[in-house]
């Protein structure tokens, strides 16, 4: 799949994408088969990969598995961190609060120049990163 490839962009998963890709939910799987056959960076932060997780034990479902190993896991730097700080502060004075794993997230596609991929557009306000949702696509 996609680890080891040389790549134009990368995209950087929310864990409400993986879970619609499990789901076989169609508007998903062919925006991810499309990211894949162009030979992209695929990248899930390891707070989507804990989201994702939270919701099924590891190894009940070998092909999602399989799916999320092929994956670039990225890890919280100080930079995804201060960023994360950042978005949390600028909404929660703008007085619309944000979940703290949506900001690592978010934080996560900015900091490494990725465009995020999710289908909750309402919980990524964020001007500064690009955003894609299955369907939009």
């Amino acid at each position: 799949m996609s680890v080891g490839r040389s790549h134009e962009r990368a995209y950087a998963f929310d864990a409400d994408f993986i879970i619609d890709i499990e789901k076989r939910i169609a508007t998903s799987l062919d925006l991810f088969r499309r990211l894949d056959a162009g030979g992209h960076d695929l990248l899930l932060s390891v707070v989507a990969y804990a989201e994702y997780y939270s919701g099924v034990w590891r190894g009940v479902r070998p092909a999602m598995d399989d799916l999320i190993d092929s994956l670039r896991l990225i890890d919280v730097t100080e930079p995804i961190a201060a960023q994360t700080a950042r978005y949390r502060l600028e909404f929660k004075t703008r007085g619309r609060p944000l979940q703290l794993m949506d900001c690592l997230i978010a934080a996560t596609a900015r900091e490494l120049g990725a465009t995020l991929v999710t289908r909750n557009l309402r919980d990524y306000p964020m001007t500064d990163i690009q955003i894609v949702s299955p369907g939009a696509a």
